[in-house]
């Protein structure tokens, strides 16, 4: 009987020592887990796995694979790059087309910019 008391007592100890501080720092550990060490270990495995079929293609394919692989590489920059680029001219028309309208805002209402 005094086992089973001396087990609730401590269980019960146990639970009035944790804080709010402590349930929300268990709280961003979790979700620090998911959202952030996850993703990571997902993506250093994703790395291993490309690397490690890079090696056994290299190895079958030799030259020609190089070969191949440079064009596919090739063509993803440029698939990336021409995309990055119309954005960025996109940003610069919208950024010269807010800065005409402030103008024009402050020239048709000057009293209101100060």
């Amino acid at each position: 009987m005094s086992f089973i008391h001396t087990l609730i007592s401590g269980v019960l100890d146990f639970f009035r020592s944790i804080t709010l501080a402590n349930i929300i720092a268990g709280f961003r550990n979790v979700l620090r887990g998911i959202f952030v060490d996850l993703p990571r270990i997902l993506w250093q495995g994703l790395l291993a796995l490309g690397r490690g079929i890079h090696a056994t293609l290299v190895s079958f394919f030799g030259g020609l694979y190089w070969c191949v692989y440079c064009i596919i590489y090739g063509l993803q920059w440029v698939c990336m790059y021409v995309p990055k680029r119309v954005g960025m001219i996109i940003l610069q028309i919208a950024g010269g087309i807010q800065g005409s309208f402030t103008e024009l805002f402050i020239w048709l209402f000057p009293k209101t910019m100060a």
